[in-house]
């Protein structure tokens, strides 16, 4: 499509959509973080919320009420489900807030099949979600292909395959993605973009990135003062940061805490944001 040189001049654009902070339409998204940081239930969570779910996070763009779609292969169903029963139970809202929200959401399993994003009948399938919803996750990237992903002309073509999901749609397509070894032991490194594992392409090619460590008494007690108010609690308290916002000037550390289910025989969190400016 050509870019009218004086027609750009003559017209000021419209500000852009943002689906979450610096997150644009049409896109590749990512989120990162180690290995039971709960990054599956946070990015759920917020997709949630973007859906019209209990606001817990703060973390909305400017586009009001969106279709979200969340795609998990890498937990098992009944897992989902508990994660599910505890936030609807633990929200306040009512069966018809609900039953509002849930025109909305959608969540469907792959736990049970082998996705490829590669094959044209996984293009199809998630291309066809992308048509209909604003934001699709998937759960984990790693599920979703079967290159080696520390090839970068191999993950070129995983991200090409992603390009190609979203093509003449206005979806995002974020994918969940572990972090390096590094980033998952110095803790100093785990909130940059480049901490994502395999080669660099994933990042170079993605114009928004989540980044999800945790709470470091050293690099934090200047910010997170709060955080000493709560020295056996630690454990529970996370901090995000878009890291990589290509249209945005979104920069600010976001904190977190896992707070488990009450709820009897249910393996179940949710994350609540706390203010600590």
């Amino acid at each position: 499509m050509i870019v009218g040189i004086l027609e750009t001049y003559d017209n000021k654009p419209k500000p852009l959509p943002m689906k979450l902070p610096g997150l644009t339409e049409n896109v590749i998204a990512g989120v990162i973080g180690q290995g039971g940081l709960g990054k599956s239930g946070l990015i759920h969570q917020i997709i949630m919320e973007a859906s019209g779910f209990k606001n817990r996070l703060d973390f909305k763009g400017n586009q009001g009420i969106l279709k979200t779609a969340y795609l998990p292969a890498e937990d098992p169903y009944q897992a989902i489900k508990h994660r599910l029963y505890h936030q609807l139970h633990s929200s306040g809202m009512t069966r018809d807030e609900i039953a509002v929200f849930a025109e909305y959401h959608h969540i469907d399993s792959l736990f049970d099949e082998t996705p490829n994003i590669m094959d044209d009948h996984w293009i199809e399938y998630l291309h066809t979600y992308a048509s209909i919803y604003d934001i699709i996750v998937i759960d984990t990237l790693r599920i979703f292909h079967r290159q080696n992903e520390n090839d970068g002309s191999e993950m070129t073509q995983v991200v090409e395959a992603m390009k190609q999901i979203i093509k003449e749609t206005k979806s995002s397509l974020v994918f969940v993605h572990h972090a390096t070894k590094e980033a998952s032991k110095n803790k100093d490194v785990a909130d940059d973009q480049f901490a994502c594992r395999g080669s660099s392409v994933i990042v170079d090619n993605s114009k928004w990135i989540m980044n999800l460590s945790p709470v470091s008494r050293v690099r934090y007690e200047s910010e997170f003062n709060q955080l000493m108010k709560y020295e056996n609690e630690n454990n529970d308290y996370v901090s995000f940061k878009v890291t990589k916002k290509n249209f945005s000037k979104e920069d600010s550390t976001y904190l977190v805490k896992r707070v488990g289910s009450d709820i009897p025989d249910i393996s179940g969190f949710h994350f609540e944001r706390i203010n600590y400016k």
